[in-house]
């Protein structure tokens, strides 16, 4: 996986020097300068996963990677650290990449409010902060000297990020509505909240530049959803059978904070109802007890959950390898892209 660190390395250095510009321009309003200096560790912290795809496809189509392309490579990341605050305020939780999320600094550096108005007004700030992120990015896509490119690139990349925006909202339904949802719905939320912006906008952008033939992009469309929904259902293993110390986040919250995984939909199915009572009132309680959560730990074990979603995670990752085989770059990339699936399958953060 070295050429994640090479790609990521360029990317931040560009981001670095991008950020610290745009400092200077923002420097009338406090907010701006801090939010600035927040962004920064906040989005290199990450394993810049989105912007290195978009690295990748373009040497991958026999393209130099020039300032245009780790650019938007740079622009996806501030998109996605965007929406990870977002999603770390909807979801409450506190921890983010081993360190405090942005509404919880904000919230520890409010040395001038009420106790009571702390959480507020750390929410609050983080949602100002996700909104800046995403006009900063926009502005960096604009900025590329390849109109032709930028305006393309937009016109896909706009209702992709609208969808994320949906798919979401679906994510917030389930987690709240009293039924559940099946695992087909599942998989289709995941594919449109993480799969596509994630692996396969980041592909189309790279290979976009290099002047791509449609076919191929269609192709990386498809790989990227195969390897975002393997990424997303490795994700919910982690969450429950992670340990914090090495994923940075916060072990059980999906569990505590009553989301519609795809594990705990499975588990909902294969229950009996008496468990399925049991289930939908323990997600539903405001404040899930150590009890509670251990009746569900071993139900999930009753049920084989853990085995039942790993080979759906073995199916994806499969599928994803055998369409890469498929594609028309470079050795190189092709190496590189299915060690990538294999990192995403077998990752322990």
């Amino acid at each position: 996986m070295d050429f994640l660190s090479s790609f990521k390395r360029r990317i931040d250095r560009y981001l670095s020097d991008y950020l610290i510009s745009q400092s200077k321009i923002h420097a009338t309003f406090p907010w701006g300068t801090d939010i600035i200096a927040k962004l920064l560790p906040f989005t290199t912290s990450g394993k810049t996963i989105r912007g290195s795809l978009v690295l990748l496809a373009c040497e991958g189509y026999g393209t130099k990677i020039t300032d245009d392309v780790v650019r938007v490579a740079s622009a996806l990341e501030l998109i996605h650290s965007g929406l990870l605050i977002h999603d770390d305020i909807m979801d409450n939780d506190r921890i983010r990449r081993k360190t405090d999320s942005i509404f919880v600094q904000y919230e520890n550096g409010s040395k001038h409010q009420k106790q009571s108005d702390k959480t507020d007004f750390g929410k609050n700030m983080a949602i100002c902060f996700a909104d800046a992120a995403f006009f900063i990015a926009i502005q960096l896509i604009n900025d590329c000297k390849d109109t032709v490119f930028s305006t393309k690139l937009l016109s896909y990349l706009l209702p992709e990020y609208t969808a994320v925006c949906f798919a979401q909202m679906q994510d917030i339904y389930f987690g709240s509505s009293q039924s559940f949802p099946n695992e087909s719905d599942i998989l289709t939320m995941y594919r449109y909240k993480t799969a596509r912006y994630t692996f396969s906008l980041p592909l189309y952008a790279g290979a976009l530049y290099a002047k791509t033939d449609t076919d191929q992009l269609h192709s990386l469309v498809t790989i990227g959803e195969h390897m975002g929904i393997l990424f997303q259902l490795t994700d919910d293993m982690l969450n429950i059978y992670g340990k914090q110390k090495t994923t940075g986040k916060s072990v059980l919250s999906d569990i505590t904070g009553g989301k519609k995984t795809f594990l705990m939909s499975t588990l909902y199915q294969k229950a009996t109802t008496e468990e399925q009572h049991t289930i939908q009132a323990s997600l539903s309680c405001d404040y899930m007890t150590s009890t509670q959560q251990t009746y569900i730990m071993g139900l999930l074990k009753k049920y084989a959950i853990r085995q039942h979603v790993q080979s759906y995670i073995t199916d994806y990752s499969g599928k994803a390898k055998q369409r890469i085989m498929e594609l028309s770059i470079a050795e190189t990339q092709k190496r590189q892209l299915t060690d990538l699936v294999s990192f995403l399958e077998t990752r322990s953060s």
